[in-house]
């Protein structure tokens, strides 16, 4: 649920509370796929470099296969804008075509 909610806020535009939200569930479980994409893509639309660059290096851990060309199989967002954001900010992080 908590993944949900800052998946929300991403698609908002509003990183700093996406992040806030993402991160949680993330202290207690580190591998949940949704909420480490929400920072990864948060961090990298934000300026943040250096943490994209931590970031994807955990996405990468999490899901090696995980490229810009298998997104949409992976996450299927209905929205195109929010597919969009989802897949600009994932790029700008650092995930491989």
């Amino acid at each position: 649920m908590i993944s949900g909610i800052a998946t929300a806020h991403f698609f908002a535009g509003r990183y700093g509370e996406a992040l806030v939200w993402a991160k949680t569930p993330l202290r207690s479980k580190p591998d949940i796929m949704t909420s480490s994409c929400v920072v990864a893509a948060s961090v990298a639309l934000s300026g943040q470099a250096a943490e994209a660059d931590v970031s994807m290096a955990v996405l990468r851990r999490l899901d090696p296969d995980m490229r810009i060309s298998n997104l949409e199989d992976r996450f299927p967002i209905s929205r195109l804008q929010d597919f969009a954001r989802w897949v600009d900010g994932l790029r700008k992080a650092g995930l491989p075509e």
